[in-house]
């Protein structure tokens, strides 16, 4: 998949999600070392307030 060419980590919001679809982008970016990442809300605000408070905690490491 052309997706995962530059991936740097896969977020999966599961409740969006049947398992059966979220096997395979687990086990593709498990074959090539991406971090899979799980969203803990469902809404589209709380995800994106999770992401951007990773990409801070990510940045500050760096």
């Amino acid at each position: 998949m052309a997706a995962f060419e530059y991936a740097d980590e896969i977020w999966i919001q599961v409740n969006g999600l049947h398992h059966q679809q979220s096997m395979p982008v687990i086990n593709l970016a498990k074959t090539r070392n991406i971090p899979v990442k799980y969203f803990s809300k469902s809404g589209a605000q709380q995800c994106a307030k999770q992401l951007a408070n990773h990409d801070r905690s990510f940045r500050k490491a760096v």
